[in-house]
């Protein structure tokens, strides 16, 4: 090998620097490199690396490994790592230990791998050199759960990170942040898109048009080590759930609708202002109960709510599509999480990861979606609280159950079984997604939730309306309109410096013949908050969608308005270059909303981590991102550097509720 420290280049066949963390030794061996690292008080080690290829600072190696008890060998950690690599192969990397709650870095590191351990050497210098020790003169005491820290030192360090990417993508320039007038709106339309200026509701918020979307396609990597490549994503689950679902839910429901749900519909309702209307059939009654002021209840006819007209509201059961609207606008959904109805709100379980090999599986458990005092939690927690952490690396999930709610929605990369390994761990996230594809559906109206988005590093929280039927093909020919995302990062911003972490939330559309050609970037908004993050405070996110024009806002501000020309979104995605068929040449002259013209669904989803939506190149504080998005390893990676995100998530504090995605109600109305 060869030792290099600053103008010093030495060649060996094993590489000590001594002196704390300078210890660490590299071998090359007939399965991978042999990483070891002398224990010498350290209570536990982190090593990032890269082969041929420079590391900046602290950033996230391709190569990452933990050392805890487990790794021990005598008084070494030891770990192989499987990785092709021969000689003259020039590692570089940096080093991680904790002391007493102490926390000791060494960047800079460069070494070249010598011949194979057991292969003759023509060195004739000693198989080992002692250099001075590296001396960490500076410290910081931390929590047990500490987090990496820069420190000071005389070997070769990069305190900042220093990245590089193409700029984010903005239609029709490179505005990255703007604001303007109270009313105006961002606007994209047509062939050219184009904005006019943005709006903004107070001077503490900013709007960053389209700055960057990270929703990019996996280029068949998967965090997991399963292929990503799978027909039968998307396609093939509504069926377990649709046969026979009118008539068990439907029959009967106009009674059951309002029985004995006088009190349970208004409750809540009364701090948006009191109701009142009449019908056929009114049952009218007094609440004492403090500030639950009911004057009437309407059951089967229309009535007003805040000046909005009510139709027969999908309230305690599931949805009625004879909406009886005969004003508007119309209320023909509203749930206020007086309890988690299932009827409406199906789990979805599976471990695949959706297409973006995320790191979650998810599953019905009221640890993870539960309703308490109006308000719905959606909170991801460790497999290993469940199963233990062995678990991960020698056990087999199992999700295909066979029971009601019990079965795994999609198998879509092997998401129905799993068993886990050292290099490829089962899902070590436990999560829920709930969605209303069996409960309620509609096209055309207003959609709005409120709700406070999860604080923690790499949560990713999303509020989407999917298409019920596939009706243009597989995903995204037939749609997606994601009402809000956030990442619950604190601290991470892009090439730019431009925040995407908590305080910043994005709305968006995704449509497009094929994932590799998704033109979510035409029609994607960011807004950011300046004072205070989406995680302090609830806030209303919402959509409308009519036969002309898709709008988003957030506190009552438009943020972004697509309408499209008559081309449609064929036209304003460009997608005439792409040489494929349009899915919506059949609809060529007629709707220009294609494929935004079905009937649309609710999803409410918590995810974490995968290889689209947290991007290499950005900047995550204080500890670099831990995984790297082409690594066929991403799992093992992240969840070896749990000491450092799971902290972010404080789950000794408010159990937990502060990882968690919490809404207080999500209402629709038909608008015309």
């Amino acid at each position: 090998m060869v030792v290099t420290v600053g103008s010093l280049v030495i060649f060996l066949s094993i590489v000590h620097i001594t002196g704390g963390l300078g210890s660490t030794t590299f071998q090359l061996v007939p399965n991978g490199i042999k990483v070891s690292i002398p224990v010498q008080g350290y209570d536990r080690s982190a090593i990032h690396f890269n082969i041929n290829k420079p590391i900046t600072g602290i950033e996230a190696g391709e190569n990452t490994h933990d050392f805890f008890g487990y790794d021990k060998s005598g008084d070494h950690w030891e770990y192989t790592f499987p990785v092709a690599a021969k000689q003259g192969d020039v590692i570089n990397y940096w080093v991680w230990g904790e002391k007493h709650s102490l926390g000791e870095t060494l960047t800079g590191q460069t070494i070249t791998l010598g011949p194979m351990v057991g292969m003759s050497t023509t060195s004739t210098v000693p198989t080992t050199i002692t250099v001075p020790s590296t001396t960490i003169s500076s410290t910081t005491h931390l929590a047990s759960t500490s987090t990496v820290i820069s420190t000071s030192s005389n070997a070769p360090t990069t305190n900042a990170l220093t990245t590089s990417a193409t700029k984010p993508f903005v239609p029709g320039s490179n505005i990255t942040t703007i604001s303007g007038s109270h009313n105006s709106t961002v606007l994209i339309g047509g062939t050219n898109a184009s904005y006019s200026t943005p709006s903004v509701s107070s001077s503490n918020t900013t709007i960053v048009p389209n700055s960057n979307s990270s929703n990019n396609n996996s280029s068949g990597h998967s965090a997991f080590g399963y292929s990503t490549h799978s027909p039968n994503h998307m396609s093939g689950n509504s069926s377990n759930y649709m046969s026979g679902n009118s008539s068990n839910h439907m029959s009967g429901n106009s009674s059951n609708h309002m029985s004995g749900n006088s009190s349970n519909h208004m409750s809540g309702n009364s701090s948006h202002g009191n109701m009142k209307g009449s019908s056929n059939s009114t049952s009218v009654s007094t609440s004492n109960t403090g500030s639950n002021n009911m004057t009437s209840n309407v059951q089967n006819g229309t009535g007003t709510a805040n000046g909005l007209h009510v139709g027969t509201i999908n309230k305690g059961s599931c949805c009625n599509k004879d909406y009886n609207c005969q004003q508007y606008p119309c209320l023909i959904f509203d749930d206020e999480f007086d309890s988690l109805n299932h009827c409406v709100w199906e789990h979805e379980i599976t471990a695949g990861g959706n297409r973006d090999s995320e790191f979650q599986y998810y599953t019905n458990n009221r640890t993870n979606s539960y309703v308490r005092n109006g308000i719905l939690y959606i909170k991801p927690t460790l497999t290993s609280d469940h199963y233990g952490e062995s678990f991960l690396t020698s056990g087999t999930l199992d999700l295909w159950g066979g029971f009601n709610d019990e079965e795994c929605t999609s198998n879509a990369y092997s998401g129905c079984k799993r068993t886990g390994s050292v290099a490829h761990p089962i899902n070590p996230i436990q999560s829920a997604r709930l969605r209303s594809k069996r409960g309620f559906s509609f096209k055309y109206g207003k959609v709005e939730v409120e709700a406070k988005m999860p604080k923690g590093d790499w949560i990713w929280p999303a509020i989407k309306m999917l298409p019920k039927w596939s009706s243009y093909g597989r995903w995204p020919a037939s749609g997606e309109m994601d009402i809000v995302e956030t990442r619950g990062n604190m601290n991470y911003k892009d090439s730019n410096g431009v925040t995407k972490a908590v305080d910043s939330i994005q709305s968006s559309l995704h449509f497009g013949p094929s994932p590799q050609h998704d033109k979510t970037a035409k029609a994607t908004v960011e807004k950011i908050l300046t004072s205070s993050t989406f995680a302090d405070n609830f806030h209303k996110f919402s959509i409308e969608w009519d036969d002309k024009h898709i709008s988003f806002s957030v506190d009552g501000v438009e943020i972004l308005k697509s309408e499209p020309s008559q081309g449609g979104f064929w036209e304003m995605g460009e997608l005439n270059s792409t040489g494929l068929t349009n899915p919506w040449h059949a609809n060529v002259g007629g709707s220009t909303m294609t494929p935004f013209d079905q009937e649309f669904y609710l999803v409410l989803d918590v995810a974490v981590g995968g290889t689209t939506f947290f991007s290499d190149p950005w900047m995550n504080m204080p500890y670099p991102k831990p995984w790297r998005d082409a690594s066929d390893f991403a799992v093992r990676d992240f969840w070896q550097a749990r000491h450092l995100w799971h902290p972010t998530w404080s789950p000794q504090i408010n159990n937990g509720e502060n990882a968690a995605l919490q809404i207080n109600y999500i209402k629709v109305w038909k608008m015309k």
